[in-house]
């Protein structure tokens, strides 16, 4: 399944996308999600880490739909966190970079996921999702990562 933000602009036939997320995947037989890496340093300033950017991800539900107990353990363990105060010792305790950041939602939850299984993931080419946004280009203008050369086969306008 493919899902795309609504300030997604398509320049490419999404049948390539297809192609290489599954050739990706399929490479990975642990993988279940296929996203580009965060392009703002959004999670890289404050955790270390680049993350994800949920504007785009390529999900292989079949293998989703299977009983995996790395699939299945890691989203027992988001559960816990999604319910959270943040003051739990046992999740401040956690080796997880996000742990209580949830001013991004999905893509956070995204990217604490991949902190507990990153084997579910692989990363797709930038040119998939080349993320520019002037909200992030005015705020925090350092923050911007340009340095996808590729030419973009979709672009992501990436308001917050």
């Amino acid at each position: 399944m493919i899902i795309l933000d609504l300030d997604i602009f398509v320049q490419a036939d999404l049948r390539e996308l297809w192609s290489v997320a599954g050739t990706l995947l399929r490479k990975n037989p642990n993988a279940f999600f296929a996203y580009v890496p965060e392009q703002q340093d959004v999670y890289q300033s404050v955790y270390g880490t680049d993350g994800v950017n949920g504007g785009l991800a390529v999900m292989d539900l079949e293998r989703m739909r299977k009983p995996s107990y790395r699939y299945n353990s890691a989203l027992e363990r988001l559960t816990k966190l999604i319910g959270s105060d943040c003051h739990d010792a046992e999740l401040r305790a956690m080796p997880m970079p996000y742990r209580c950041l949830w001013d991004l939602i999905d893509q956070t939850v995204l990217a604490n996921f991949e902190s507990i299984r990153p084997e579910v993931y692989v990363r797709l080419p930038c040119e998939w999702n080349v993320q520019l946004s002037l909200y992030w280009y005015i705020k925090r203008p350092n923050s911007v990562d340009l340095t996808c050369k590729s030419i973009p086969k979709i672009i992501h306008a990436n308001w917050p």
